[in-house]
């Protein structure tokens, strides 16, 4: 984000264009996340995550699991339609193995446009996995 305008840094008060600029600024750099924690998930899950009303751009997914030696294989996919056969894949089989601190995930498009389905798919896992959490930011 472009710094902000301030009086302290002008020395005069500001204009209203400052003001109206300040003001797109803070608007469009507003981070938002959405957070999902899957207890005991299985190598075959298939859980819708949300619907969205309008276009995001996903700017991370962080993944963490608990377990012992836990890993899982999981991708985010979305579409306008649940049972689309060709959804959108936004996160390909990413395999995440850490426990403390999450890992980002490799982000395969980062679109997810307006009225459209979220959902996660597992198709691996190994050791003991007793939760999966992601973490999205917008």
């Amino acid at each position: 984000m472009d710094a902000l305008v301030t009086r302290s840094g002008k020395g005069s008060p500001l204009t209203n264009a400052e003001i109206d600029g300040n003001m797109d600024k803070l608007a469009t750099s507003k981070v938002e996340t959405r957070s999902v924690t899957i207890e005991n998930p299985s190598y075959d899950e298939d859980i819708t995550l949300f619907y969205t009303t309008k276009a995001l751009t996903v700017l991370s997914v962080r993944a963490v699991v608990k377990g012992s030696s836990p890993s899982i294989t999981y991708s985010i996919k979305s579409a306008s339609d649940r049972s689309a056969g060709s959804p959108t894949v936004n996160v390909n089989a990413e395999v995440v193995t850490n426990t403390t601190t999450g890992a980002n995930a490799t982000l395969a498009n980062a679109s997810i446009a307006a009225n459209t389905w979220v959902w996660l798919t597992t198709s691996a896992k190994s050791g003991t996995v007793t939760s999966l959490n992601i973490t999205f930011a917008f």
